[in-house]
């Protein structure tokens, strides 16, 4: 009975501090302003859990909303990094809007992670974000995920072998 008690007691700690933990972050963000870009290269570790994030939490998700905002200001204006959606990674959001932001955290993972030569940055990034739209659409229903044609194309691509081929065809900046 003791040990159920402090199971009860440890389990209403740790979610304790999971509220204060995500209440921490939204004020974070609140105040979050990068300007220079030291600023942005400081807080890549901090994008680096926010792509986590978005892959591991279902589309639509409230923290999954409030993380893509992150991303998406950390992307903008920054003065280390272009972001560019390829042609067909635009034709795979019909169905399911939010895999751009997928593919947008599996290709920041790639490059923050990766040391790779600069020229190669770009296409191996792509690579790394469409793998990473495909595992996400794997999750299926559970992850709010719709089924659409083109991802299932690259599904079959990837299983063939073909995905780095195509990839290379298809991505131009």
């Amino acid at each position: 009975m003791k040990l159920l008690q402090l199971k009860l007691t440890l389990l209403c700690l740790c979610f304790t501090c999971l509220l204060q933990a995500q209440d921490t972050l939204l004020i974070n963000l609140k105040n979050l302003e990068l300007e220079t870009e030291q600023d942005y290269l400081d807080f890549e570790p901090e994008i680096l859990k926010c792509t986590s994030v978005i892959q591991a939490k279902p589309l639509g998700d409230e923290e999954w909303e409030l993380i893509k905002k992150v991303i998406l200001y950390w992307m903008d204006d920054n003065p280390k990094y272009y972001f560019y959606t390829p042609e067909f990674i635009k034709k795979c959001t019909k169905e399911n809007p939010g895999f751009r932001m997928v593919y947008f955290a599996g290709a920041i993972q790639y490059i923050l992670t990766e040391p790779t030569a600069e020229e190669d940055m770009a296409f191996h990034s792509c690579i790394a974000g469409v793998e990473a739209l495909l595992d996400y659409y794997r999750q299926g229903k559970s992850f709010g995920v719709k089924r659409d044609d083109e991802v299932q194309k690259l599904l079959h691509l990837q299983v063939m072998g073909e995905l780095g081929k195509y990839i290379k065809k298809h991505y131009t900046l």
